[in-house]
């Protein structure tokens, strides 16, 4: 296959993504394939800015954390050039072990539980051979900690901004060529996950051009480059070093990988919802491949941790909250007559029903309202049957819509968190009539408390479909574990203070 046929010229100029309208065909052909130099490359692009990121974050904490000791404790040592690029050094070579670079296609909470895993290792390592070397001392004890604390929360946060913003620039990740016809379903929707994960997709591949990928073709953020059969030259030409298997049919993936043999790097893509994908690892068992499916929520241990952090960080929250609970409290009794708090049956764990509480954002007569607004504005009724809101809700007051774009509303929740009837993270807490709509994962559910905050909650909010809700609430159930809970109430903190998908 030419790579400059009119067709493949005319549909690159329709992608919408500016990063990717440069991706063109390489037109210094290579002797050989040459993909495993590009690889390397890219690669390489793709660890060096998350590797500067760590060595400022570390230089700025180590220097930092001496300036405030050093003028405390006249005692504590001179921090030289060869200390700091040992320290520095040290942690870099701490977290490739801990495959933190490059770190293509990790989770965000595997890279949050692999960040505080490295970072821990390496400072209590040196700081035992330190201890070792020249004796303990109270100020550098002082300083490692003020050091260390600093690393904890500045390395995963550095992390996430930087895989933000290095997204959007030309070199960095990996090019990809998505194999099969269900890379609209599966990554289109997720195009800013995929980019902030390392890869960069270049176009798609599938068995036949017909009419119906024509229409796929004109909603895809990426052209369509060619059949499956030529997805090496095409790989070559676009110096894609990474193969993404999407298809459904299981039958077509030798296929499909035969004709990817001489690239680098190729992934499959399970299309199953249902299998777990956070913790999920590939062994061997008798020379065949397997996939190991770990389920956190049989493990005790892991669901007494969740308790007790939801016991310490709530106790710690509520006593820094209450004024805001007075002055929210007298705002509402202003806003209109009425009780400040609202409360209704919700579905807890194992299927029992509890209240859950909530400062009261709508007018008394509530339903009433409703139905009078619907009839006066049928058009809207689909929304609310398919969302079950209302971007413009007549219910809501004044100080009610403030509530609810910061989230405020759900502070009463806290008191639930404490008697036990939810936690900080977890699935919507819902209402007993939506049971049915979760089918078969209905008991996995109830192996759960609901949560004050989840994966809808940072997915998007009241801008996703309520079927969309449903399916973020499997995923939690199915993923969970404490690492996926932490890097959830660090993805809330940002999606209240820029009151992403709220209304």
């Amino acid at each position: 296959m030419s790579l400059t046929t009119e067709h493949s010229k005319s549909r690159l100029g329709t992608v919408r993504d500016p990063a990717i309208n440069k991706l063109r065909p390489d037109s210094r052909r290579p002797r050989d394939m040459g993909l495993g130099r590009f690889y390397v490359r890219q690669v390489a692009a793709t660890a060096l800015p998350l590797l500067a990121v760590d060595v400022a974050v570390m230089l700025f904490c180590l220097l930092f954390s001496h300036g405030i000791m050093s003028t405390r404790f006249v005692s504590l040592p001179e921090l030289t050039a060869n200390a700091t690029c040992l320290a520095v050094a040290g942690l870099v070579g701490t977290r490739w072990v801990f495959r933190l670079y490059p770190a293509i296609g990790m989770h965000p909470a595997v890279e949050l539980k692999e960040t505080t895993t490295s970072t821990l290792f390496f400072v209590v390592s040196a700081s035992a051979m330190y201890s070792a070397l020249r004796g303990f001392s109270l100020a550098v004890a002082l300083m490692v900690l003020l050091c260390s604390t600093g690393l904890l929360i500045g390395l995963p946060v550095a992390r996430f901004v930087a895989r933000y913003w290095l997204a959007k620039t030309r070199f960095w990740g990996l090019r990809c060529l998505v194999v099969g016809g269900n890379h609209e379903r599966l990554l289109s929707r997720r195009k800013r996950w995929v980019a902030n994960m390392g890869y960069r997709i270049v176009g798609y591949v599938d068995y036949a051009h017909d009419e119906w990928s024509r229409q796929q073709e004109v909603h895809s953020d990426w052209p369509y480059l060619g059949a499956v059969t030529e997805s090496s030259e095409i790989c070559k030409g676009y110096r894609a070093s990474t193969v993404i298997v999407t298809d459904r049919d299981v039958s077509r993936f030798r296929d499909q990988i035969r004709h990817s043999v001489m690239v680098p790097r190729v992934q499959v893509v399970f299309c199953h919802n249902a299998l777990p994908c956070v913790w999920t690892r590939m062994d061997s068992v008798g020379g065949f491949s397997s996939a190991s499916l770990e389920n956190h929520l049989t493990i005790r241990k892991n669901l007494l941790l969740k308790r007790l952090m939801d016991v310490i960080l709530v106790s710690i929250g509520g006593l820094v909250l209450l004024p805001a609970f007075g002055v929210i409290a007298v705002l509402i009794r202003i806003s209109s007559p009425g009780s400040i708090f609202y409360s209704q049956n919700r579905v807890g764990q194992y299927g029992r029903h509890f209240r859950a509480w909530k400062f009261r954002t709508m007018v008394p007569n509530a339903d009433d309202v409703l139905e009078d607004y619907l009839a006066k504005h049928p058009e809207l009724r689909a929304e609310w049957n398919r969302d079950k809101k209302l971007k413009r809700d007549p219910r809501v007051t004044w100080i009610g819509r403030i509530l609810r774009k910061t989230s405020l509303d759900e502070l009463p929740q806290l008191w639930n968190v404490l008697v036990n009837d939810m936690s900080l993270v977890g699935p919507r807490p819902i209402p007993v009539y939506e049971e049915r709509a979760y089918g078969d994962i209905h008991k996995a559910y109830a192996l759960v408390l609901p949560g004050i905050t989840g994966m809808w909650q940072i997915s998007g909010r009241n801008n996703t479909s309520y079927g969309e809700r449903i399916d973020l609430d499997k995923y939690y159930v199915r993923n969970w574990s404490l690492w996926l809970d932490l890097y959830i109430l660090m993805r809330t903190v940002k999606t209240v203070a820029f009151g992403e998908g709220a209304y």
